[in-house]
Protein backbone atom coordinates (compact mmCIF):
# COMPACT_ATOMS: atom_id res chain seq x y z
CA UNK A 1 0.00 0.00 0.00
CA UNK A 2 1.28 3.37 -0.60
CA UNK A 3 0.80 6.22 1.25
CA UNK A 4 0.25 9.98 0.27
CA UNK A 5 1.78 12.75 1.87
CA UNK A 6 0.25 15.08 0.54
CA UNK A 7 -3.09 13.95 2.11
CA UNK A 8 -2.12 13.10 5.51
CA UNK A 9 0.28 14.25 8.11
CA UNK A 10 2.44 11.43 9.45
CA UNK A 11 3.57 11.11 12.82
CA UNK A 12 6.39 8.36 14.00
CA UNK A 13 4.58 5.80 16.29
CA UNK A 14 6.58 4.38 19.40
CA UNK A 15 7.68 1.14 19.20
CA UNK A 16 8.43 -0.91 22.44
CA UNK A 17 10.45 -4.14 21.62
CA UNK A 18 12.96 -5.39 23.64
CA UNK A 19 12.08 -7.16 26.66
CA UNK A 20 14.26 -5.01 29.02
CA UNK A 21 12.80 -2.19 27.63
CA UNK A 22 9.47 -3.51 28.74
CA UNK A 23 10.33 -4.50 32.33
CA UNK A 24 12.25 -0.73 32.66
CA UNK A 25 9.18 1.24 31.05
CA UNK A 26 6.54 -0.92 32.56
CA UNK A 27 7.51 -0.59 36.27
CA UNK A 28 8.31 -4.26 36.08
CA UNK A 29 5.27 -5.29 35.20
CA UNK A 30 6.17 -8.31 32.70
CA UNK A 31 4.36 -9.93 29.74
CA UNK A 32 4.37 -13.64 29.94
CA UNK A 33 4.46 -14.39 25.89
CA UNK A 34 5.83 -17.00 23.89
CA UNK A 35 6.29 -14.86 20.39
CA UNK A 36 8.15 -11.72 19.65
CA UNK A 37 5.76 -8.78 19.67
CA UNK A 38 5.34 -5.43 19.56
CA UNK A 39 3.15 -3.02 21.20
CA UNK A 40 2.11 -0.49 19.61
CA UNK A 41 2.02 3.06 21.26
CA UNK A 42 1.25 6.42 19.21
CA UNK A 43 2.91 9.49 20.67
CA UNK A 44 0.46 11.82 22.57
CA UNK A 45 -1.80 8.92 23.24
CA UNK A 46 -2.51 6.84 26.27
CA UNK A 47 -4.64 4.27 24.96
CA UNK A 48 -4.71 2.16 21.58
CA UNK A 49 -6.74 -0.48 20.76
CA UNK A 50 -8.98 -2.28 18.17
CA UNK A 51 -11.81 -3.51 19.29
CA UNK A 52 -14.00 -6.89 19.22
CA UNK A 53 -12.45 -10.31 17.26
CA UNK A 54 -15.10 -11.05 15.03
CA UNK A 55 -13.67 -8.02 13.13
CA UNK A 56 -9.90 -7.44 11.33
CA UNK A 57 -7.49 -4.78 12.29
CA UNK A 58 -5.48 -5.89 9.51
CA UNK A 59 -5.92 -4.43 5.84
CA UNK A 60 -7.32 -7.90 3.81
CA UNK A 61 -4.43 -7.33 1.08
CA UNK A 62 -1.51 -6.26 3.54
CA UNK A 63 -1.25 -7.65 6.84
CA UNK A 64 1.68 -5.51 7.38
CA UNK A 65 -1.52 -2.34 7.41
CA UNK A 66 -3.17 -2.25 10.31
CA UNK A 67 -6.48 -0.02 11.91
CA UNK A 68 -6.68 0.83 15.41
CA UNK A 69 -8.06 3.22 17.92
CA UNK A 70 -6.10 6.17 20.07
CA UNK A 71 -7.69 8.23 22.64
CA UNK A 72 -6.51 10.05 26.25
CA UNK A 73 -9.45 8.70 27.98
CA UNK A 74 -8.58 7.23 31.09
CA UNK A 75 -9.25 4.00 31.33
CA UNK A 76 -10.61 3.45 34.39
CA UNK A 77 -13.91 4.97 33.23
CA UNK A 78 -16.60 3.99 31.37
CA UNK A 79 -16.73 6.17 27.95
CA UNK A 80 -19.10 8.89 28.37
CA UNK A 81 -20.06 10.04 24.87
CA UNK A 82 -18.69 12.99 24.95
CA UNK A 83 -14.51 11.76 24.25
CA UNK A 84 -13.69 11.37 20.78
CA UNK A 85 -11.34 8.22 20.06
CA UNK A 86 -9.21 8.80 17.10
CA UNK A 87 -8.27 6.40 13.85
CA UNK A 88 -5.13 5.64 12.42
CA UNK A 89 -3.79 3.25 9.68
CA UNK A 90 -0.54 1.88 10.82
CA UNK A 91 2.53 0.83 8.67
CA UNK A 92 4.43 -2.11 10.87
CA UNK A 93 7.10 -2.00 8.33
CA UNK A 94 7.68 1.77 8.11
CA UNK A 95 6.63 2.53 11.50
CA UNK A 96 3.89 5.67 10.10
CA UNK A 97 0.51 6.33 10.43
CA UNK A 98 -1.90 8.40 9.33
CA UNK A 99 -4.93 9.96 11.10
CA UNK A 100 -8.05 8.93 9.71
CA UNK A 101 -10.73 10.44 11.61
CA UNK A 102 -12.29 11.03 14.94
CA UNK A 103 -15.32 9.15 16.60
CA UNK A 104 -17.92 9.46 19.32
CA UNK A 105 -19.35 6.38 19.09
CA UNK A 106 -17.38 3.97 20.89
CA UNK A 107 -16.89 1.77 23.80
CA UNK A 108 -13.48 -0.06 25.30
CA UNK A 109 -15.26 -3.50 24.15
CA UNK A 110 -16.13 -2.89 20.40
CA UNK A 111 -14.85 0.35 19.84
CA UNK A 112 -16.51 2.23 16.80
CA UNK A 113 -16.84 -1.67 15.13
CA UNK A 114 -13.78 -0.16 12.91
CA UNK A 115 -13.51 -2.36 9.57
CA UNK A 116 -12.07 -2.97 6.53
CA UNK A 117 -13.74 -2.77 3.25
CA UNK A 118 -11.20 -3.59 1.27
CA UNK A 119 -7.54 -2.41 0.88
CA UNK A 120 -8.79 1.33 0.65
CA UNK A 121 -11.96 1.68 2.38
CA UNK A 122 -12.31 1.92 6.73
CA UNK A 123 -15.80 2.21 7.96
CA UNK A 124 -16.83 2.68 11.61
CA UNK A 125 -19.36 4.18 13.09
CA UNK A 126 -20.09 8.34 15.06
CA UNK A 127 -22.90 10.11 16.08
CA UNK A 128 -24.05 12.74 14.09
CA UNK A 129 -24.62 15.88 16.40
CA UNK A 130 -27.22 17.66 13.88
CA UNK A 131 -29.53 14.57 13.11
CA UNK A 132 -28.81 13.03 16.79
CA UNK A 133 -28.64 9.56 15.09
CA UNK A 134 -25.95 7.17 15.03
CA UNK A 135 -24.36 6.62 11.68
CA UNK A 136 -21.73 4.79 9.59
CA UNK A 137 -18.89 6.69 8.05
CA UNK A 138 -16.78 5.22 5.16
CA UNK A 139 -13.61 6.74 4.32
CA UNK A 140 -11.29 6.18 1.64
CA UNK A 141 -7.46 6.54 3.06
CA UNK A 142 -6.23 7.17 -0.28
CA UNK A 143 -7.91 9.84 -1.99
CA UNK A 144 -9.61 10.98 1.44
CA UNK A 145 -12.92 10.74 -0.09
CA UNK A 146 -15.97 10.32 2.80
CA UNK A 147 -19.27 8.60 3.02
CA UNK A 148 -22.22 8.24 5.52
CA UNK A 149 -24.85 5.99 5.72
CA UNK A 150 -28.24 6.17 7.88
CA UNK A 151 -26.98 2.97 9.74
CA UNK A 152 -24.96 1.95 12.66
CA UNK A 153 -22.79 -1.16 11.12
CA UNK A 154 -22.29 -4.70 12.58
CA UNK A 155 -21.30 -7.14 10.41
CA UNK A 156 -21.07 -7.31 6.71
CA UNK A 157 -23.40 -8.71 4.23
CA UNK A 158 -20.92 -7.86 1.15
CA UNK A 159 -18.95 -5.28 0.16
CA UNK A 160 -21.59 -2.97 -0.40
CA UNK A 161 -24.18 -4.40 1.64
CA UNK A 162 -23.86 -4.27 5.95
CA UNK A 163 -26.06 -5.39 8.52
CA UNK A 164 -26.73 -3.11 11.62
CA UNK A 165 -28.46 -3.27 15.19
CA UNK A 166 -30.04 -0.37 17.75
CA UNK A 167 -27.29 0.55 19.75
CA UNK A 168 -29.28 2.80 21.81
CA UNK A 169 -30.86 -0.31 23.33
CA UNK A 170 -27.74 -1.87 24.28
CA UNK A 171 -26.45 1.47 26.03
CA UNK A 172 -29.36 0.68 28.47
CA UNK A 173 -29.17 -3.30 28.42
CA UNK A 174 -25.88 -4.23 27.74
CA UNK A 175 -23.79 -0.48 28.54
CA UNK A 176 -20.80 -2.59 27.77
CA UNK A 177 -21.48 -2.87 24.04
CA UNK A 178 -23.57 0.56 23.76
CA UNK A 179 -22.85 4.10 22.62
CA UNK A 180 -23.44 7.01 24.81
CA UNK A 181 -23.94 9.78 22.83
CA UNK A 182 -27.62 10.48 22.79
CA UNK A 183 -30.00 12.19 25.26
CA UNK A 184 -33.11 11.13 23.99
CA UNK A 185 -35.23 8.95 26.32
CA UNK A 186 -34.81 5.39 26.84
CA UNK A 187 -35.19 3.49 23.26
CA UNK A 188 -37.99 0.94 22.96
CA UNK A 189 -37.30 -2.78 22.70
CA UNK A 190 -40.00 -3.35 20.11
CA UNK A 191 -38.42 -1.13 17.40
CA UNK A 192 -35.47 -2.99 17.95
CA UNK A 193 -34.29 -5.44 15.30
CA UNK A 194 -31.39 -6.20 12.52
CA UNK A 195 -31.26 -4.11 9.66
CA UNK A 196 -29.84 -4.20 6.21
CA UNK A 197 -28.16 -1.29 4.03
CA UNK A 198 -27.36 -1.38 0.49
CA UNK A 199 -24.34 1.38 -0.37
CA UNK A 200 -24.97 1.97 -3.49
CA UNK A 201 -28.75 2.53 -3.42
CA UNK A 202 -28.70 3.72 0.05
CA UNK A 203 -31.61 1.18 0.82
CA UNK A 204 -32.71 0.68 4.69
CA UNK A 205 -34.47 -2.56 5.34
CA UNK A 206 -35.40 -4.04 8.59
CA UNK A 207 -35.16 -7.68 8.01
CA UNK A 208 -34.87 -8.90 11.81
CA UNK A 209 -37.54 -7.67 14.36
CA UNK A 210 -36.90 -7.90 17.98
CA UNK A 211 -40.51 -7.99 19.15
CA UNK A 212 -41.35 -10.45 16.57
CA UNK A 213 -39.05 -13.04 18.30
CA UNK A 214 -40.23 -11.65 21.81
CA UNK A 215 -43.41 -12.60 20.93
CA UNK A 216 -42.47 -15.93 19.59
CA UNK A 217 -41.18 -16.47 22.72
CA UNK A 218 -43.96 -15.24 25.16
CA UNK A 219 -42.52 -12.21 26.05
CA UNK A 220 -44.45 -9.12 26.56
CA UNK A 221 -42.96 -7.15 23.59
CA UNK A 222 -43.19 -3.55 25.49
CA UNK A 223 -41.16 -4.33 27.93
CA UNK A 224 -38.07 -3.24 27.78
CA UNK A 225 -36.09 -6.33 28.92
CA UNK A 226 -34.95 -7.75 25.85
CA UNK A 227 -32.00 -6.96 22.77
CA UNK A 228 -30.04 -8.22 19.88
CA UNK A 229 -26.68 -8.26 19.42
CA UNK A 230 -23.44 -10.48 18.05
CA UNK A 231 -24.56 -10.81 14.42
CA UNK A 232 -22.14 -13.01 12.72
CA UNK A 233 -22.43 -13.78 8.64
CA UNK A 234 -21.31 -17.19 7.55
CA UNK A 235 -18.70 -17.26 4.41
CA UNK A 236 -20.26 -17.82 1.78
CA UNK A 237 -22.83 -14.79 2.91
CA UNK A 238 -25.92 -16.72 2.79
CA UNK A 239 -27.11 -16.86 6.47
CA UNK A 240 -26.25 -15.01 9.86
CA UNK A 241 -26.60 -16.01 13.16
CA UNK A 242 -27.16 -13.53 16.61
CA UNK A 243 -27.82 -13.64 19.93
CA UNK A 244 -31.44 -12.57 20.93
CA UNK A 245 -31.08 -12.10 24.98
CA UNK A 246 -34.17 -11.04 27.42
CA UNK A 247 -34.07 -11.04 31.51
CA UNK A 248 -36.66 -12.86 33.45
CA UNK A 249 -36.57 -12.84 37.30
CA UNK A 250 -33.43 -11.58 37.81
CA UNK A 251 -32.33 -13.79 35.16
CA UNK A 252 -30.60 -13.48 31.53
CA UNK A 253 -31.77 -15.98 28.74
CA UNK A 254 -30.00 -16.78 25.79
CA UNK A 255 -30.77 -17.56 22.08
CA UNK A 256 -28.94 -17.99 19.51
CA UNK A 257 -30.81 -17.51 15.99
CA UNK A 258 -30.34 -18.45 12.91
CA UNK A 259 -31.48 -15.93 9.66
CA UNK A 260 -31.27 -17.20 6.44
CA UNK A 261 -30.73 -14.67 3.51
CA UNK A 262 -32.59 -16.96 0.61
CA UNK A 263 -35.75 -17.48 2.39
CA UNK A 264 -36.15 -14.32 4.58
CA UNK A 265 -36.96 -16.14 7.69
CA UNK A 266 -35.20 -16.98 11.20
CA UNK A 267 -35.05 -19.54 13.49
CA UNK A 268 -33.94 -20.41 16.79
CA UNK A 269 -31.59 -23.04 17.29
CA UNK A 270 -30.11 -23.07 20.30
CA UNK A 271 -30.71 -22.37 24.05
CA UNK A 272 -29.50 -22.25 27.53
CA UNK A 273 -26.14 -19.86 28.12
CA UNK A 274 -24.38 -18.94 25.23
CA UNK A 275 -21.44 -16.10 24.88
CA UNK A 276 -18.75 -15.90 22.22
CA UNK A 277 -19.14 -18.29 18.77
CA UNK A 278 -16.92 -18.50 15.32
CA UNK A 279 -18.02 -19.88 11.81
CA UNK A 280 -15.83 -22.85 11.19
CA UNK A 281 -17.59 -23.65 7.25
CA UNK A 282 -20.66 -22.54 5.68
CA UNK A 283 -22.48 -25.60 7.61
CA UNK A 284 -21.15 -25.56 11.03
CA UNK A 285 -19.94 -22.75 13.91
CA UNK A 286 -17.64 -23.27 17.17
CA UNK A 287 -19.11 -22.00 20.21
CA UNK A 288 -18.70 -21.81 24.08
CA UNK A 289 -21.67 -22.26 25.92
CA UNK A 290 -23.32 -24.32 28.55
CA UNK A 291 -24.40 -27.86 26.75
CA UNK A 292 -25.15 -28.89 29.59
CA UNK A 293 -21.52 -28.57 30.76
CA UNK A 294 -19.30 -25.21 30.13
CA UNK A 295 -17.13 -25.61 27.00
CA UNK A 296 -16.90 -25.25 23.53
CA UNK A 297 -19.01 -26.83 21.10
CA UNK A 298 -19.47 -27.68 17.15
CA UNK A 299 -22.74 -27.02 15.74
CA UNK A 300 -23.66 -28.25 12.73
CA UNK A 301 -27.00 -26.66 11.30
CA UNK A 302 -27.20 -29.36 8.11
CA UNK A 303 -27.89 -32.27 10.96
CA UNK A 304 -29.12 -29.83 13.70
CA UNK A 305 -26.57 -31.40 16.15
CA UNK A 306 -23.81 -30.85 18.83
CA UNK A 307 -20.52 -32.14 18.79
CA UNK A 308 -18.32 -31.67 22.41
CA UNK A 309 -15.39 -29.93 21.27
CA UNK A 310 -13.26 -28.81 25.07
CA UNK A 311 -15.50 -29.42 28.27
CA UNK A 312 -15.17 -27.67 31.63
CA UNK A 313 -13.26 -25.00 29.91
CA UNK A 314 -12.96 -21.34 30.64
CA UNK A 315 -15.31 -18.75 28.09
CA UNK A 316 -13.08 -17.02 25.40
CA UNK A 317 -13.70 -15.49 21.60
CA UNK A 318 -12.45 -18.35 19.31
CA UNK A 319 -11.46 -17.51 16.05
CA UNK A 320 -11.12 -20.65 13.73
CA UNK A 321 -7.62 -21.28 12.07
CA UNK A 322 -8.00 -24.61 9.96
CA UNK A 323 -9.23 -28.01 10.24
CA UNK A 324 -7.88 -28.47 13.36
CA UNK A 325 -7.07 -25.36 15.72
CA UNK A 326 -8.78 -22.60 17.06
CA UNK A 327 -7.24 -19.68 18.86
CA UNK A 328 -9.04 -18.25 21.66
CA UNK A 329 -8.53 -16.34 25.19
CA UNK A 330 -9.90 -16.38 28.83
CA UNK A 331 -11.44 -13.92 31.19
CA UNK A 332 -8.91 -13.39 34.29
CA UNK A 333 -8.36 -16.43 36.21
CA UNK A 334 -7.46 -16.67 39.72
CA UNK A 335 -4.18 -15.08 39.25
CA UNK A 336 -5.77 -12.46 37.33
CA UNK A 337 -3.58 -13.17 34.16
CA UNK A 338 -5.95 -13.63 30.84
CA UNK A 339 -4.63 -16.77 28.60
CA UNK A 340 -3.98 -16.48 24.70
CA UNK A 341 -3.85 -20.16 23.11
CA UNK A 342 -4.50 -22.21 20.12
CA UNK A 343 -6.78 -25.33 21.01
CA UNK A 344 -6.45 -28.68 19.12
CA UNK A 345 -9.58 -30.11 18.09
CA UNK A 346 -8.31 -33.39 16.91
CA UNK A 347 -5.30 -33.67 19.69
CA UNK A 348 -7.62 -32.26 22.37
CA UNK A 349 -4.54 -30.16 23.50
CA UNK A 350 -3.90 -26.80 24.14
CA UNK A 351 -0.76 -24.57 22.83
CA UNK A 352 -0.25 -21.50 25.44
CA UNK A 353 0.77 -18.10 23.68
CA UNK A 354 1.12 -15.87 26.68
CA UNK A 355 -0.79 -14.37 29.62
CA UNK A 356 -1.68 -11.10 30.54
CA UNK A 357 -2.62 -9.24 33.67
CA UNK A 358 -5.06 -7.10 34.38
CA UNK A 359 -6.33 -5.23 37.93
CA UNK A 360 -8.94 -6.28 39.72
CA UNK A 361 -10.51 -2.59 38.86
CA UNK A 362 -11.20 -3.74 34.93
CA UNK A 363 -14.34 -5.20 35.47
CA UNK A 364 -17.28 -4.93 33.38
CA UNK A 365 -17.86 -2.22 31.05
CA UNK A 366 -14.05 -0.93 31.30
CA UNK A 367 -12.65 -4.70 31.21
CA UNK A 368 -10.27 -5.29 28.62
CA UNK A 369 -10.93 -8.48 27.36
CA UNK A 370 -7.74 -9.98 24.81
CA UNK A 371 -10.31 -10.18 21.89
CA UNK A 372 -7.89 -12.30 19.39
CA UNK A 373 -7.56 -11.79 15.68
CA UNK A 374 -5.23 -13.21 13.22
CA UNK A 375 -4.43 -11.63 10.14
CA UNK A 376 -5.31 -13.70 6.65
CA UNK A 377 -2.09 -14.77 5.77
CA UNK A 378 -1.36 -15.85 9.49
CA UNK A 379 1.72 -13.70 9.98
CA UNK A 380 0.24 -11.93 12.82
CA UNK A 381 -2.12 -12.04 15.73
CA UNK A 382 -3.59 -9.08 17.31
CA UNK A 383 -4.87 -8.04 20.92
CA UNK A 384 -5.71 -5.59 23.06
CA UNK A 385 -4.07 -5.66 26.66
CA UNK A 386 -4.33 -3.42 29.63
CA UNK A 387 -1.61 -5.74 31.61
CA UNK A 388 0.11 -1.97 32.82
CA UNK A 389 -3.57 -0.22 32.91
CA UNK A 390 -3.78 1.44 29.78
CA UNK A 391 -5.07 0.34 26.75
CA UNK A 392 -2.26 -1.49 24.42
CA UNK A 393 -2.59 -2.63 20.99
CA UNK A 394 -0.34 -5.69 20.86
CA UNK A 395 0.78 -7.63 17.62
CA UNK A 396 2.29 -10.88 18.05
CA UNK A 397 4.60 -12.01 15.51
CA UNK A 398 3.63 -16.33 14.78
CA UNK A 399 6.14 -18.06 14.16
Amino acid sequence: MKFYKNLFIYKKAVILKDRLLMLKYFDGVKLDLKYKYDIIKLINYENTFFGYYDLSPFNPKDSSIVTLHANNYSSRNKPDGKSTSTIFVFDINSREFQEVGTTKAWNWQQGSRLSWIDKEHLLYNVYNDKSHNYEMKVVNIITKEIFKYPITFQAFKSNHEVLGIDYKILASLRPDYGYFCHNDNEPKCKDGGIWCHNMNTNQNTRIVSAAEIASELNLNINSDNYWINHVLVSPDKFKFIFLFRYISSGNTFHNLVLYDFKTESYKIILKNVISHYCWKDNESFIYWGRQPQPGYYLYNLNKSTNKTLFENIEDGHPSYINKNRFLTDTYPLKDRKRKLYYLNIESKKSELVGKFFEDPIFRYEIRCDLHPSISFDHKYIQIDSNFNNKRNFILLYNE
